[in-house]
């Protein structure tokens, strides 16, 4: 009796702990270096925003941006290293106009990736900065902070820095 509730818990040790190998990221991830593996993914958090080990201040300026259209929407190629839930291409989206992760956001996604998935590969997911948002980050104060995280009950994502087009920069009159 005791061996089987020991195999038994076993198994579902093993079952979870699995689970936490599961990952999927947005590209190009702040602070990470491309290309990006299945180690180099987060979980962003209130403490750490985008995720542990990834300094905001140092890296913000360092970043890849992504050009931000003057409707303020704007693409990310998201990629999951894992199959099953914990790999899911469904993403939410904060956005922090401070780029300091201290305010963030509700962000749309406009166009999501697979919930549920079974092969790794990468798929493009559109998103929206929230009505009116004006990025303030940064030296040029024109960089957005934003945060990804997928579906999964482990919440895997990353930060990306966005820089709105030309013509959101001039002239607010």
């Amino acid at each position: 009796m005791f061996f089987t509730k020991f195999i038994a818990a076993s198994v579902v040790v093993v079952g979870l702990s699995s689970s936490a190998y599961a990952h999927a990221a947005a590209h190009p991830a702040m602070g990470i270096k491309e290309p990006l593996k299945r180690p180099d993914v987060r979980r962003p958090d209130a403490k750490n925003p985008c995720g542990t080990g990834v300094d905001i201040a140092a890296n913000l300026e360092k970043a890849e941006t992504i050009q931000v259209a003057a409707d303020g929407t704007f693409s990310v190629v998201v990629e999951n290293y894992n199959g099953g839930i914990d790999g899911s291409r469904q993403f939410t989206l904060k956005v922090d106009a401070t780029g300091t992760g201290k305010s963030f956001q509700a962000g749309t996604i406009t166009k999501n990736g697979l919930k549920v998935t079974y092969k790794n590969e990468k798929e493009t997911i559109k998103a929206k900065l929230p009505a009116g948002m004006i990025c303030k980050g940064g030296q040029a104060a024109n960089l957005c902070l934003a945060q990804f995280t997928n579906a999964a009950y482990q919440k895997f994502g990353n930060c990306v820095v966005v820089t709105p087009a030309r013509k959101q920069l001039c002239c607010h009159i």
